[in-house]
């Protein structure tokens, strides 16, 4: 709760593809939100970095998140 950050290094897995990783995160997480288990969930920054300019902000959105003024939400 209240945590803003995702910290996310799918390429250190060997023999997979990095954004089939990120995807499977990003489902997780929508599921979350879809099961009831959470209201929201925030993204304000990965890796360190802003969300919408790290090369996983577009897996986010096909995921089901939606980019707002300060980071990807997915509410209910």
């Amino acid at each position: 709760r209240g945590e803003r950050n995702l910290l996310a290094w799918p390429d250190c897995l060997p023999d997979t593809d990095g954004e089939a990783v990120i995807f499977a995160v990003a489902t997780a997480l929508v599921g979350e939100v879809s099961a009831g288990r959470k209201r929201a969930i925030f993204i304000k920054e990965i890796n360190g970095r802003p969300a919408q300019s790290t090369p996983l902000a577009r897996t986010l959105e096909s995921a089901g998140f939606r980019f707002g003024p300060q980071g990807y939400m997915k509410r209910q």
